[in-house]
C-alpha cells in the first residue's frame, strides 16, 4: 500500500449561524495515517461541518445597524431544536420596535432568535 493512500487533505465549509450561507473555513488533514482515516477526510471535502462562531460579514452589518435577526423555522419538520429546520425566512427587526421591546430578556442577550414561520406570519413579520 502506498504512503499517499494513508494521507488526505480537505477544505471544509462552515455556515453563518444567522443566514446559513456557506463559507470555506478550514483545512482538515489526516492525523492518524490509515487508509480508512484518509478516506474519511477525503469525503469531508467541500462539506459543511458546522456553524461559524460569529455571523458572516453581511449579517453582522445588519446587526451593527441596530437590528435583531429573526430566523424562520418549521417546527413540524424539526427533530432537534438545537438545530431546527430552517425555512429560509430571515427578518431584521429594529431594536426600537415594540416587537423587540416585548421579547424576553433571554432573547435580547443574543443577536438573533428562531421563530416558527406560522408565528412570523401571525405577527406580520412575513407575508405569504
Amino acid at each position: 500500500m502506498a504512503q499517499q493512500d494513508n494521507f488526505a487533505v480537505s477544505l471544509v465549509k462552515r455556515a453563518c449561524p444567522i443566514c446559513g450561507k456557506l463559507f470555506d473555513a478550514e483545512i482538515v488533514m489526516t492525523k492518524v495515517l490509515t487508509k480508512k482515516n484518509a478516506e474519511n477526510v477525503r469525503n469531508m471535502h467541500g462539506q459543511c461541518v458546522g456553524y461559524m462562531e460569529k455571523p458572516c460579514e453581511d449579517c453582522q452589518k445588519i446587526i451593527d445597524q441596530g437590528a435583531f435577526m429573526v430566523i424562520g423555522i418549521d417546527a413540524s419538520k424539526t427533530d432537534d431544536f438545537k438545530n431546527p429546520y430552517r425555512t429560509g425566512h430571515l427578518v431584521g427587526i429594529k431594536k426600537e420596535s415594540e416587537f423587540y421591546k416585548n421579547l424576553p430578556e433571554e432573547y435580547k442577550k443574543r443577536d438573533a432568535c428562531f421563530m416558527d414561520v406560522n408565528d412570523m406570519k401571525q405577527v406580520g413579520l412575513i407575508q405569504e
